[in-house]
C-alpha cells in the first residue's frame, strides 16, 4: 500500500475511535465572574473550571418537562477562584423544558459535597443556573442532557442565571456567587496533539512522494 493511503487509513481509524469513544461523556470547561466574594473572593475575580457528564445516563426523576440526572464520581466539578480550589464528588443535573411562570427553559446543575481548599464541607454545594425568560422557549427542545450550552441565549438575567459556592446548603452558608460567562466543550488535548503527529507525517510523506 502507498504511504500515502497508508496513512489515510491510519487517520480515518484514528478519528473513528476517538469519537466512539467519547462519544457518551461530555466534558465542558466553564468561566463566570464572581458577584458576590463573601471572604474567600473579590467581586469581579475569575473563576474557572471544568466538570463532565455520561449523555447516556438515564433520568433518576423525570415529569411533565422535567427531568433529573445523578451522577457519582468521577463526574462533578474542578474549578478554582482567585486562587482557591473547589472539588465535588458528586453531581445533579436537572432540566425542564418549557417550565412556564417566571422562567421556561433552565438548566440547574449541582456539584456536592465541597471541598474547598482541602477542608471538607458534608453539606456543600457549588453548581450553576441558566435559565430563559418567559416566553423563550427555543433554548432546549428536549429535557435530555445538554451535549452543548449557549450561554447567551438564555437570557433571564442575573436573578435566574448565576452560579453559587456553599459551605453548608444554607443562606448562611453562601462562600461565594456568580455570573456564568461561558460553557464550551474543549477539543481534547491527546487528539489535538495525535493530530498535529499526524500532519507532521503528512507532510513528510507529501515531501518524500514529490521527491521521488
Amino acid at each position: 500500500m502507498p504511504l500515502k493511503k497508508y496513512f489515510l487509513v491510519i487517520l480515518a481509524v484514528f478519528l473513528f475511535d476517538s469519537g466512539v469513544a467519547s462519544a457518551a461523556v461530555v466534558d465542558f470547561q466553564f468561566a463566570g465572574t464572581v458577584t458576590y466574594g463573601g471572604s474567600l473572593a473579590a467581586i469581579g475575580s475569575q473563576i474557572t473550571g471544568t466538570f463532565s457528564y455520561d449523555t447516556d445516563t438515564l433520568p433518576s426523576s423525570t415529569a411533565a418537562g422535567y427531568a433529573s440526572y445523578a451522577f457519582t464520581a468521577p463526574f462533578g466539578f474542578s474549578a478554582s477562584v482567585d486562587g482557591h480550589t473547589v472539588v465535588t464528588n458528586n453531581m445533579n443535573v436537572s432540566i425542564w423544558d418549557n417550565f412556564g411562570g417566571n422562567a421556561e427553559d433552565m438548566v440547574f446543575i449541582s456539584g456536592y459535597p465541597a471541598t474547598v481548599d482541602g477542608t471538607y464541607y458534608p453539606n456543600g454545594t457549588f453548581g450553576f443556573r441558566l435559565a430563559s425568560a418567559p416566553g423563550n422557549t427555543n433554548i432546549l427542545t428536549s429535557t435530555a442532557l445538554p451535549t452543548s450550552f449557549n450561554v447567551a441565549a438564555f437570557d433571564a438575567g442575573p436573578t435566574l442565571n448565576y452560579g453559587w459556592l456553599q459551605s453548608d446548603g444554607a443562606p448562611g452558608g453562601t462562600l461565594l456567587q456568580f455570573s456564568i460567562d461561558s460553557v464550551v466543550v474543549p477539543l481534547p488535548t491527546a487528539f489535538i496533539m495525535m493530530a498535529s503527529g499526524m500532519l507532521a507525517i503528512g507532510g513528510m510523506f507529501w515531501r518524500s512522494s514529490k521527491r521521488a
